[in-house]
């Protein structure tokens, strides 16, 4: 089984069902399958989860100033909204 190590703060928000999409930069072909998700601090396994879908991004798309443009305001839009529902990170 394969599993992934999460920061403590992330992993509980995945835990609550409050955090539902986790960004790595590491491509793995793990749809449709169940995961560990281990907590990176204590270093044990905190629970399980299903992998619904990935999204590859290429690294050409951050060649792109356009496209640089658009994932820095995407990722300032998740973080706003993440921090609206859950408080500072």
């Amino acid at each position: 089984m394969i599993g992934l190590k999460i920061k403590d703060h992330w992993l509980q928000g995945i835990l609550n069902r409050q955090k539902t999409m986790e960004l790595r930069s590491l491509y793995r072909n793990l749809t449709d399958q169940v995961i560990a998700l281990g907590n990176s601090k204590t270093k044990l396994v905190e629970g399980y989860g299903y992998v619904k879908e990935i999204v590859k991004i290429k690294k050409s798309f951050y060649s792109e100033p356009s496209n640089v443009a658009i994932y820095q305001k995407t990722y300032r839009d998740y973080l706003s909204l993440y921090q609206k529902l859950y408080g500072k990170i």
